[in-house]
């Protein structure tokens, strides 16, 4: 496992990530943000593999964030990386932590660490977290649904439906 920060720093545009990792493992695509409404070029690396990420460039073609969101990553954030269970990411910030309910564009996002490891990094880190689907089948989870929810990880109750991390993303 290959930690980002050891690899992307602020100054790196997108002439020196292809010189790095050659021209042949870069390519561009676009995406819809902000619930849909702003689209922007972003830059995939090592598309198809498990090395497989997204940067997003600022008007300057500077680094601007990196997106992981493939559950066998090889890649990881603050020791964290896709598909982690919610167990190993409350040993890795060494407390529990909330985070918002699901079924919305930010269901999911940990929006408070409660002073563990990963606190000082919430202003340039996040992480969502996901239900494994095939674990909810019938149970009544609208509840744990909205935007209005706001949940914790030591829920029992969300423990059993097989919670991961679906999503991190570093913001340079």
């Amino acid at each position: 496992m290959q930690d980002t920060n050891s690899i992307f720093s602020k100054d790196l545009d997108k002439s020196k990530l292809i010189e790095t990792i050659g021209a042949s493992n870069v390519s561009d695509t676009t995406e819809w943000i902000e619930e849909g409404t702003v689209e922007v070029i972003t830059t995939r690396i090592y598309f198809g593999t498990d090395k497989e990420l997204t940067i997003y460039w600022n008007k300057d073609n500077k680094l601007k964030s990196i997106l992981l969101n493939k559950p066998n990553s090889k890649w990881s954030i603050n020791k964290i990386k896709g598909g982690m269970t919610l167990d190993e990411v409350i040993a890795i910030n060494t407390a529990d932590f909330d985070y918002y309910g699901f079924g919305w564009d930010n269901g999911g996002y940990v929006y408070d660490w409660n002073h563990g490891a990963l606190t000082d990094s919430t202003n340039n880190f996040r992480v969502n977290l996901n239900l494994d689907w095939d674990k909810v089948g019938n149970q009544n989870i609208d509840k744990f649904m909205g935007d209005n929810v706001k949940l914790k990880s030591n829920n029992p109750e969300l423990k059993k439906l097989g919670l991961s991390v679906y999503s991190i993303l570093a913001i340079y």
